[in-house]
């Protein structure tokens, strides 16, 4: 018989979250890795001394600080996540059956 912290560990490794996860970093880990090369760049580990973190927490567009600066940057940052989230649903929608069975997945 399993101790039941041994259960709960067991149904957390196989959840989906943690199965998607750890698919995208066994198999994937080049697409993975641009994320974290933004993750450092917005925290200020990567090119903080030049001011790296600047062009995502504060984005000028014509030399103000803007809505129109804030409007791009999240914009791109939208199809950055759109265009990650595609290629993964590509990639392993086949690992997942029941991601898979949708006979249009891109059409509401």
């Amino acid at each position: 018989m399993r101790s039941p912290a041994l259960r709960s560990a067991a149904s957390l490794y196989f959840s989906l979250p943690v199965q998607l996860a750890l698919s995208q970093i066994t198999r994937h880990l080049l697409i993975v890795s641009f994320w974290g090369f933004l993750f450092l760049l917005i925290t200020g580990n990567f090119m903080g001394g030049y001011g790296g973190h600047h062009l995502m927490l504060e984005p000028e567009y014509g030399g103000t600080v803007n809505w129109v600066s804030m409007l791009q940057m999240g914009i791109a940052l939208g199809l950055f996540t759109l265009a990650y989230q595609m290629t993964c649903y590509i990639l392993d929608g086949y690992r997942f059956f029941f991601i898979a069975q949708l006979k249009r997945p891109f059409r509401v």
